[in-house]
């Protein structure tokens, strides 16, 4: 992983989990490349595709969380959004929504002082049991995509 990208997924992790209430969006002219699962050729994901995402316990009724930084290059709005049929067991938390709100589809405005650069969003999916998810991406314009999370397990491509 390259050092900027490091430092990102790290203010990303923290600001996921509460610890720097300061961080939000970063710019990085890096990409997100090896570890990253790319839905678009401009929205990537800062955990591989199908590979379990390291989660931690938090407790309530989606009793885990699995700290996933969102990379949006350019300008342009994107929606992300977890299927229909695990919505009452998978919810996204940050991205561009407020802290601590959960949400199944989460619309980001990214940040025009980043363009043409990418944008780092902390956030996560909260969950409960063990699953693959595929979450949905549209945007920005006509591109779509999707991208593939182990949540407590791997899972096939």
């Amino acid at each position: 992983m390259r050092p900027a990208i490091a430092a990102v997924s790290i203010a990303l992790a923290l600001g996921a989990c509460g610890g720097d209430q300061r961080s939000g969006p970063e710019c990085s002219s890096d990409d997100p490349e090896e570890a990253a699962s790319y839905a678009t050729d401009r929205v990537a994901f800062a955990a591989p595709e199908g590979a379990e995402v390291q989660s931690d316990r938090l407790g309530g009724p989606l009793p885990w969380f699995a700290k996933i930084g969102l990379y949006v290059r350019g300008s342009g709005t994107v929606v992300i959004r977890v299927p229909v049929r695990v919505r009452d067991s998978v919810a996204i938390s940050g991205w561009g929504g407020r802290a601590g709100e959960l949400k199944t589809d989460v619309l980001i405005e990214s940040t025009p002082t980043c363009a043409p650069d990418w944008t780092a969003y902390p956030g996560g999916l909260a969950f409960s049991g063990r699953r693959c998810v595929r979450l949905r991406v549209e945007g920005p314009g006509n591109a779509t995509g999707s991208a593939l999370f182990g949540l407590r397990r791997d899972c096939p491509k």
